[in-house]
């Protein structure tokens, strides 16, 4: 049997959605119908907001932070992303294939839209609104294809070096057309990092023309601010520190946003989806468009059983302020005590990550429905970020007083009694930027790419409490040591791609 390529299949199983979120397979629709009136550009746009929940929760997000130094595997766990801890992922592994299928499945639904915006008479459309919306629908499809090449260079490119960036086959492969073929002579191979971020930039701006809407804290739809906030995330993976902070601190001083002050706010932010720290928030409106269930191997699944994995105590401990008058107010959002009992004997108390907790409120509007447990709606960019990248976008231009402001700022809201720090070099106030990283996005799928943007490698800590941990001692386990040059910091191009396309060549290592 013929092999396809995963972006081509992606694209020949195009669905498109309905108003009310039912999926339609791509050949019971006609293609020269599909996008010729407004209702098509909203039909389709749902379809976009519908992959973008999904992709922004579950897998995507667990499996980078399972690889690295936050948490350890229980003993007994379901080994779930087992091989994503142990770092014997290869390009055959399911979370590899997911998102590499998931996100070139985003780009082929921004492409139908962008290669079939022509069927549309402009002259039928009846109002200035209708005009809007599908400038905006079709704004919106450049900003995803933006986002979803850009996020496939974080998990499968190497971290971006001006000096390698250049060469073949560093970035990502992708389609800008729709047009699904089976010839695979005419799938496309991986482009230079430097073009892959070229196309990033050259979608972003094309994105602004269509998009002119005003920013609004927990917005549901890509905004000026959502693109501005994620312009400043693509240069700081960039390494434009200058451009990173000047488009964080766009964003801070719009005035749109507030960073929680408490530790109530947090938990009302994190357990009840409230609080006007999200950019950009994608509401769930039914059962049927469940985001991935973040929180579901943090935590135990039902009564008496036991979570997949534990943080680990070095990472508690980065909680805990070196002034015992000071209280972390994040600790009440992200971390629950509890008496654990293994399948090994072990016993005694442990800390849970619990940053995506159980929602009530979610489970009660979803008709209680399993799936909605340990789930939330997908905050996508928070202001608290920006705060991160204008320090560190500051530190590493080395401008220090700048940098020393936006961080002390961000802590101020998320310690209790916190006395500005004065920092004495960019290497101390990049120190604890790094911390801060770690404390403020933890579980959100960041920590991967952060330790590859820093050239550093993954060291994980001490457990809190060696009997509850999966094979302790092992260098696979809570002895894992591995260096920044280490090819599973770059996850390996699936291997049915690899088979597919013969355009396209496989990251080394693998």
């Amino acid at each position: 049997m013929k092999k396809i390529s995963l972006s081509l299949l992606a694209a020949l199983t195009l669905g498109f959605a309905s108003c009310d979120m039912e999926k339609t397979p791509y050949n019971a629709i006609s293609e020269n119908e599909a996008l010729t009136s407004v209702t098509d550009f909203k039909n389709m746009r749902v379809g976009l907001y519908s992959a973008l929940r999904g992709l922004n929760s579950g897998g995507n997000l667990i499996a980078p932070e399972i690889q690295c130094d936050n948490f350890n595997a229980v003993v007994g766990f379901s080994n779930t992303y087992g091989d994503m801890y142990r770092w014997q992922f290869t390009s055959t592994s399911g979370d590899v294939g997911g998102a590499y299928s998931g996100y070139q499945g985003l780009i082929g639904r921004a492409n139908f839209i962008l290669s079939n915006q022509g069927q549309l008479d402009w002259s039928v459309l009846e109002t200035a609104a209708d005009t809007a919306l599908v400038k905006k629908v079709i704004g919106e499809a450049y900003f995803v294809r933006a986002y979803s090449i850009y996020q496939l260079a974080q998990f499968y490119c190497a971290a971006y070096d001006a000096s390698t960036a250049k060469n073949a086959d560093s970035g990502v492969s992708y389609n800008l057309a729709y047009n699904p073929t089976s010839d695979a002579s005419k799938y496309p191979g991986r482009f230079t990092l430097e073009e892959t971020y070229a196309q990033i930039a050259s979608d972003l701006a094309e994105a602004k023309k269509g998009i002119d809407v005003k920013g609004e804290s927990g917005s549901a739809y890509i905004t000026n601010d959502v693109i501005t906030a994620f312009e400043a995330r693509v240069a700081l993976s960039k390494k434009d520190y200058a451009a990173a902070a000047a488009k964080a601190v766009e964003v801070i001083e719009s005035g749109n946003y507030t960073l929680c002050a408490s530790a109530d706010e947090l938990v009302d932010m994190w357990h009840n989806d409230g609080g006007a720290e999200a950019i950009w928030q994608i509401p769930v409106p039914s059962k049927d468009e469940l985001p991935g269930q973040n929180g579901r191997y943090y935590l135990p699944y039902q009564e008496g059983s036991v979570p997949d994995y534990l943080p680990t105590l070095d990472f508690v401990k980065l909680f805990i302020p070196t002034d015992p008058a000071q209280k972390d107010n994040r600790v009440a959002a992200y971390f629950s005590a509890t008496t654990l009992n293994t399948t090994s004997g072990a016993s005694g108390s442990a800390y849970l990550f619990n940053k995506f907790t159980d929602h009530s409120g979610l489970w009660e509007a979803m008709g209680k429905v399993e799936a909605s447990r340990f789930t939330s709606e997908p905050k996508v960019i928070r202001i608290a970020e920006m705060y991160l990248i204008a320090a560190e976008g500051y530190a590493m231009s080395n401008k220090l007083p700048e940098a020393s402001k936006y961080l002390n700022d961000l802590k101020a809201t998320r310690i209790s009694d916190y006395t500005k720090t004065e920092f004495a070099s960019t290497n101390a106030l990049m120190q604890e930027l790094k911390n801060e990283r770690r404390r403020e996005l933890a579980g959100e799928g960041f920590r991967l790419f952060d330790l590859k943007r820093w050239g550093e490698g993954v060291v994980r800590g001490e457990s809190q409490n060696i009997d509850f941990c999966l094979f302790p001692g092992s260098n696979i386990t809570t002895n894992l040591k591995k260096n920044a040059n280490d090819s599973h910091m770059v996850w390996p191009i699936p291997q049915h791609e690899i088979d597919a396309n013969p355009q396209v060549k496989q990251n080394p290592g693998y």
